[in-house]
């Protein structure tokens, strides 16, 4: 399996029964019956009662998210309860509760979560058969996964355009550098501008809605309301912003050896929805006639970019246009680039350059690469500019 490293705050969302034994239900509520074999699970990609605001909407259906649903655990009755335990079957059966069941807390259901997410995960698993696959929950005809028997259940939610594992598993880095796990599994599915991850979620059918609330997406077995077969699931996804690349390529159609080494300054600047999102400048230095390039790494995914030639380098004319704009940033891809065209001007006249580079790290720091046949000046004394 990929293990790719992001940083990210992902909240863990889970939807299991709360083993906690009742007694037998009164009349008003019709006993559990774990022979069905016709529960269902509704998925939403989110949660359908947020504000627009707080919803991804079209960009997160956009990315084409699938769930693919695995039964890691059948339901089995307590005897004399109205309520029921697990029994982890198949490639689950290594899985276990490390106290009682009953009183298994939000943190025990994560591991559990995280271990049956590994073992699905797994590059040994392709045999591993979900009950259902590749159901895609942006659509609202088709997202109810039907004919489902009692027990327990895993989701993985992922890009449909990601075929295997291996391209939609990534890991989560823990915000605990201690913690023994390391971080968590998580899955993902991409927009043109974001990545979207989802935490495996286990749920448990049937479930309970709570009897003062009349919640009927509810799942926690010791309520007292009555069973529900038919259970609805909200995923709750993050999303972080992608990014690309840009490749500058400069053409010098001759070189004047009597002169420095041209050093030839490009400025990069990219929009998003009108909004400037990234400023950086760059340099190609020659000294030989020919092509160079550069990539210009880390902008953010579909913003529109604008590409100017602020320098050309002196004794240098610039045979194409100065400013190249409208060049739009593709995810994961170096496509996108701006070619420049210079020769010399026939005057004697020269120099170099060098590149300055300001980062913020406990003060501001100077570095400075020279250009050939330059020289490196000397850092800025207090109170001056570089």
């Amino acid at each position: 399996m990929k293990k790719r490293w992001i940083c990210l705050l992902a909240a863990f969302s889970l939807a299991v029964g709360v083993i906690t034994a009742k007694p037998a239900p009164s009349e008003a509520a019709s006993p559990l019956d774990l022979e069905r074999k016709d529960c269902s699970l509704t998925v939403n990609p989110e949660d359908p009662a947020k504000t627009d605001e707080e919803k991804f909407g079209e960009d997160l259906k956009s990315s084409g998210v699938v769930v693919d649903v695995y039964k890691v655990a059948d339901a089995v009755k307590i005897a004399g309860y109205d309520s029921y335990t697990y029994e982890f079957t198949g490639a689950y059966k290594g899985i276990s509760f490390t106290g009682n069941p009953m009183e298994a807390e939000a943190r025990e259901w994560e591991r559990l979560s995280q271990e049956a997410a590994g073992i699905t995960l797994a590059a040994d698993a392709a045999n591993l058969q979900p009950v259902a696959q590749g159901v895609d929950i942006t659509d609202a005809a088709s997202h109810v996964v039907g004919s489902l028997e009692t027990g327990l259940y895993l989701l993985i939610a992922h890009g449909k355009d990601l075929a295997v594992p291996e391209d939609y598993t990534i890991r989560i880095e823990a915000a605990d550098p201690d913690d023994p796990a390391g971080g968590s599994l998580a899955t993902i599915a991409n927009s043109a501008r974001y990545q979207y991850t989802f935490q495996p979620q286990l749920v448990s059918v049937p479930g309970r809605p709570d009897a003062g609330h009349g919640d009927s997406t509810g799942g926690n077995t010791s309520n007292l309301g009555e069973w529900q077969y038919d259970m609805t699931v909200n995923l709750k996804p993050g999303r972080v912003q992608r990014t690309g690349s840009l490749q500058i390529v400069k053409t010098l159609t001759n070189y004047e050896t009597t002169k420095d080494s041209p050093v030839f300054v490009f400025e990069i600047v990219a929009e998003l929805d009108g909004e400037e999102v990234f400023r950086e400048y760059e340099s190609i230095q020659f000294t030989a006639s020919g092509q160079e390039s550069i990539t210009v790494t880390g902008i953010p995914a579909t913003a529109v970019v604008t590409v100017t030639e602020v320098y050309s380098g002196a004794g240098y004319r610039l045979d194409s246009e100065q400013v190249q704009d409208g060049i739009v940033i593709v995810a994961d891809s170096d496509l996108a680039g701006a070619e420049f065209v210079n020769t010399s001007d026939n005057n004697r006249g020269g120099g170099s350059g060098i590149r300055n580079h300001f980062s913020y790290e406990d003060g501001w720091q100077w570095t400075v690469t020279p250009g050939q046949g330059g020289e490196t000046p000397r850092e800025p004394e207090e109170g001056q500019e570089g």
